[in-house]
């Protein structure tokens, strides 16, 4: 098996960690045209300290979302979404975000873009406005992993007229259902190959009272010509309220060397898989299938989520499961559902 196919196999699964939600295929049948009603895009960008990219956005002038974002060697973020009260008539951005901060600003245009809207969608024009937003933005992220404060950012206003389109929702359940059979094929063809000695495994893991949500998975092929491949990949999600605010913070390690996640002898009668992130994790966990017994997931790993701080991912009061094989990636499990619940 060539190791192309492999790696494209697991940032599948990766890129699917990241959607976190069933999509357009769960989307129900419709009429043969919708109507999408006008919208308004608020959104302005803004460097922060320690490597984070802060962009604030607002749909239809009530929803609010502060995201910040790196990506070194791997990514970390958190993002807090609240509803907020705009001034009648007015392109104002006005948030206040207790004691992470505040926003209060006005937006002045340098430019002004329009454009026809989809080809299956009749409607007026796309208008879109380039400018600055002016005012005050201070951001202080929780233990102080990143903070802003500015005057002035870049940003831009865009328009969108009232629509009616055809509906899609079908060609999207279509465009969904493919890429889930290319997925599921891939994973048969690679299971069919077990001679080839490539293995497949995924774990996941829930930390209860903190509402995170860890999963994990991992493709190793064996030892050729003194080369191996192995990569996995891992990702954590919690979340949680603040008063008004919504907050969601996550780390991605994403096609990592495998060593982070280690697979004894399966020939053994007690299965045992060693996970070892590297920072913002810390420690290990091993988790162990005994033959009389439930299965334990013991160590010291926890992660720094952005925002949340340290999060203990083993011991007591975390539950892991662990499955082996191609199409368990693709069936996820507990810790999926977790993650979808965290994203909404």
């Amino acid at each position: 098996m060539r190791a192309k196919t492999i790696v494209a196999f697991l940032a599948a699964i990766a890129c699917a960690a990241l959607l976190l939600s069933p999509g357009a295929a769960s989307a129900s049948n419709g009429p043969a045209s919708r109507q999408i009603r006008p919208t308004i895009d608020q959104g302005l960008a803004l460097r922060g300290t320690n490597g984070f990219q802060i962009e604030v956005t607002v749909k239809n002038r009530r929803r609010l979302t502060l995201a910040a974002q790196r990506s070194h060697n791997m990514i970390e973020g958190a993002s807090y979404t609240l509803r907020i009260h705009p001034r009648r008539g007015s392109d104002d951005i006005v948030a206040d975000l207790g004691k992470l901060g505040r926003i209060d600003v006005r937006f002045v245009p340098r430019k002004v873009k329009e454009s026809k809207p989809p080809h299956d969608c009749r409607g007026g024009k796309f208008v879109t406005e380039e400018g600055h937003f002016v005012g005050l933005i201070v951001f202080r992220g929780e233990r102080g992993y990143t903070r802003v404060r500015a005057h002035r950012a870049f940003g831009a206003i865009s328009r969108t007229p009232a629509l009616t389109c055809r509906n899609t929702a079908a060609k999207s359940r279509k465009h969904a259902r493919h890429e889930r059979e290319v997925l599921e094929h891939t994973a048969e063809k690679m299971e069919n190959e077990e001679e080839e000695g490539v293995q497949a495994d995924g774990l996941t893991a829930i930390a209860r009272g903190h509402h995170v949500a860890l999963v994990a998975s991992r493709v190793s092929t064996p030892e050729k010509k003194g080369k191996k491949l192995s990569l996995a990949n891992v990702v954590v999600v919690g979340s949680r309220r603040r008063g008004r605010i919504e907050e969601r913070s996550e780390v991605l390690d994403l096609l990592d060397v495998g060593s982070i996640f280690r697979v004894r002898d399966r020939r053994l009668p007690t299965e045992e898989a060693v996970l070892a992130p590297p920072a913002p994790f810390s420690g290990s966990a091993t988790f162990r299938r005994h033959p009389a017994k439930p299965p334990s997931w013991s160590g010291d790993l926890k992660v720094d989520l952005p925002g949340l701080g340290p999060v203990r991912l083993a011991g007591h009061g975390v539950r892991a499961s662990k499955c082996e094989g191609f199409s368990c990636l693709l069936r996820g499990g507990a810790g999926q559902s977790l993650l979808r619940r965290l994203a909404n």
